[in-house]
């Protein structure tokens, strides 16, 4: 079990609170689409002294979504995950920007 009670807020602006909900979403929105490719640009841990009792974990990828009717979309995401000392997690925050129009 990697989850205690979680927090979420991810960039469809939902926010869910504890892991079954948060399960629920995460497949309920996979399952609106016909494949998705995560592709990881970087990843980093963070720890501040104001918070000894969590653990930050920082990644940041583009994730390209393929819809049942074909048509794709590409997000830049940065997901910000927290940690507790038993390593699971008790929060997640997740933003995205989609790329800029293309110039014609």
């Amino acid at each position: 079990e990697c989850f205690e009670s979680i927090s979420v807020t991810d960039a469809r602006c939902f926010m869910n609170k504890g892991k079954d909900n948060f399960m629920k979403a995460g497949q309920d929105y996979r399952n609106s689409l016909a494949s998705v490719v995560s592709e990881v640009n970087a990843c980093t841990t963070l720890k501040t002294p104001d918070d000894p009792e969590h653990e930050v974990v920082s990644i940041w990828g583009v994730e390209t979504d393929t819809n049942k009717d074909g048509t794709v979309s590409k997000v830049h995401l940065n997901e910000v995950w927290f940690f507790n000392k038993q390593g699971k997690i008790v929060e997640f925050h997740q933003m995205a920007a989609k790329d800029a129009p293309e110039k014609k």
